[in-house]
């Protein structure tokens, strides 16, 4: 029986996919899995090829933008004389209206599909980080197994020496026996499921697995902490590279649902040909012909209105589908989140189980040893250890199965870099977010804003405006008022006005300005000029206002919007004067 068991327990040994390389210390994580699922996988390796039908498609799309060039020629053979000649034809259009909604069906049609080759590559890497922890389940279930046929041994070796000691019966020996026997049938069990697992990983990476599998403490860790924020949820929208496809699948369809129309109006084109005859006889052996081509369809029997009509449910159907998966994406990520909430308490209990398991096996033992306990209460405690042996591998997966749904869910990649518990888990191979949205894309040409910003802005402006150097009032300048505004419709994060720094005078060149100042100082020196409202000088304006990023002719259009108000104004001070050398 003792040889039975021992080359049942060598066979499952050697039968161990990888155990000799596991023995060098050699093993395949999860970063690596995920790496060459995405690098070697046909799903992975497609998603470049859709993005090239869609790049040839835009590419024939912009061809009814530029010419072409023909050379034909033609030749007869007859009894009396031999013809031929040769043209070179060259065509452009001028006016295609239809071509313009096609050209923005292609390029919309184009984002969607990079948006869906990333999709692609997204859901193969969360398929190979399921299949990756499908596999370590397993091999912690067939470690239970071998451990639970390493104790049913022990505990047969124990009650055959307490048997010939005379101190038990026989009874405990053959107890120990079949303990061993479903022992083996659960190793065989498990080995079973461990190499389907490797198959199925196999089959994502396309190469053999012959490493073990290095557990992933980090995704466990997040599983167990890990809990997204509301401005997660409400930016997962934002993150879904299938919401960016849906919304560009629409917006292409929306375009191609206005081609019909255009078709309404005339097509322009113009030709030039150079037909070259080398017959001798023909009385110009070379001539030029340019050709102009006007076309208008009138009627077309209605084709154009019933392709409206098709075109335009089409986009409706796609706008429609993109509202449901717009409004599917917060559910989704609740739904998620509700799983891994019962996920997590569901291993913590089994945690718990195991490890009275472990102490009830620990503490029969040794009532077994002192004689106080029997031989079936041994096995029962060794059955229920391996039972909590196996809840607790199922809830760590179903925990890291529903932690990697809530990453799906939000839009992250499955070894996205997130912090918990203010450690660093260092994951991420997967190329997520390497582009933004269209919107965001454009929204990027914009100066950046924020609070703090906007707060240093405010100060300095503020500071500026109290500077000796401006005037001796406390109220900000005209152009520094002018500005801030102009800075606020533009939404820019603030200006700064020439009056703000000492040397404003020597940045003021034109006529203008030099007019002005002769106007200030001799005003400046009349007794009266302060006096009287009427005789005060006229405002100036700079020429070039340092307000990023006002124009120049915004500053002339608000020079000559800008009213006159008296100097003693307490909204306005004039600038200083500066003697004339």
């Amino acid at each position: 029986m003792r040889r039975l068991i021992g080359a049942a327990v060598v066979i499952a040994a050697l039968a161990a996919p990888g155990r000799s390389v596991a023995a060098a210390g050699e093993t395949l994580s999860l970063e690596d899995a995920v790496r060459e699922a995405v690098k070697n996988n046909e799903r992975g390796l497609k998603t470049p090829l859709r993005v090239k039908v869609a790049e040839g498609g835009l590419e024939r799309a912009r061809d009814a933008y530029f010419p072409t060039l023909v050379l034909g020629g033609n030749t007869s053979f007859g009894t009396s004389k031999t013809t031929g000649n040769l043209s070179l034809t060259l065509s452009q259009p001028i006016l295609a209206p239809s071509a313009i909604p096609q050209y923005t069906a292609a390029k919309h049609t184009l984002y969607s599909e990079r948006w869906g080759a990333e999709q692609d590559k997204r859901v193969l890497a969360f398929d190979a980080a399921k299949s990756f922890f499908q596999a370590l389940a397993t091999e912690r279930l067939k470690q239970a197994a071998e451990r639970r046929l390493a104790t049913a041994k022990s505990n047969l070796d124990n009650a055959e020496a307490r048997s010939a000691a005379g101190l038990t019966s026989s009874n405990d020996a053959t107890r120990a026996q079949l303990a061993i026997a479903s022992a083996l049938s659960a190793v065989a069990g498990a080995q079973a499921q461990v190499e389907k697992a490797y198959l199925n990983l196999s089959f994502l990476t396309l190469r053999p697995v012959v490493k073990t599998l290095a557990p992933s403490e980090s995704i466990t860790k997040a599983a167990l902490a890990y809990d997204p924020k509301q401005e997660d949820i409400k930016a997962a929208i934002d993150r879904r590279f299938d919401v960016k496809a849906a919304h560009d699948r629409t917006l292409s369809l929306e375009a191609s649902a206005k081609e019909p129309l255009y078709r309404l109006l005339p097509t322009l084109g113009v030709s030039a040909a150079l037909r070259l005859d080398p017959t001798p006889s023909a009385p110009k052996s070379l001539e030029a012909v340019v050709t102009l081509n006007a076309t208008w369809t009138i009627f077309d029997a209605g084709v154009r209105y019933a392709d409206k009509k098709t075109r335009a449910a089409q986009a409706d159907s796609a706008a429609l589908d993109e509202s449901a998966l717009r409004r599917s994406v917060e559910t989704d990520v609740k739904i998620a989140q509700a799983s891994l909430k019962a996920a997590r308490e569901s291993f913590k209990i089994a945690d718990e189980a195991l490890a009275a398991a472990q102490k009830s096996v620990d503490e029969t033992t040794t009532l077994y040893n002192q004689g106080l306990a029997k031989a079936i209460e041994l096995t029962d405690a060794n059955l229920t250890r391996f039972d909590a042996d196996v809840t607790r591998a199922s809830a760590q997966l179903t925990m890291e199965q529903a932690y990697l749904d809530l990453r799906q869910a939000l839009g992250y990649g499955p070894l996205d870099a997130q912090r918990v518990d203010d450690e660093a888990l260092p994951l991420h191979p997967v190329g997520h977010g390497l582009r933004a949205s269209r919107p965001s894309v454009r929204a990027s040409h914009r100066r950046p804003r924020s609070r703090a910003r906007a707060a240093r802005v405010a100060k300095a402006a503020r500071a500026g405006s109290r500077s000796p150097s401006t005037s001796s009032s406390s109220s900000p300048s005209r152009s520094t008022t002018w500005c801030r505004r102009a800075a606020r419709s533009r939404r820019s994060s603030g200006c700064r006005s020439p009056l703000a720094s000492p040397g404003w005078s020597t940045r003021l060149r034109s006529p203008r300005a030099r007019r002005s100042r002769r106007a200030t100082s001799s005003s400046s020196s009349s007794p009266s000029a302060t006096s009287s409202p009427s005789t005060a000088p006229r405002r100036w304006w700079p020429r070039r206002a340092r307000c990023w990023p006002t124009p120049r002719r915004w500053s002339r259009a608000a020079r000559r919007r800008a009213p006159s108000t008296p100097a003693s104004s307490p909204r306005r001070s004039s600038p200083p004067t500066r003697p004339r050398s």
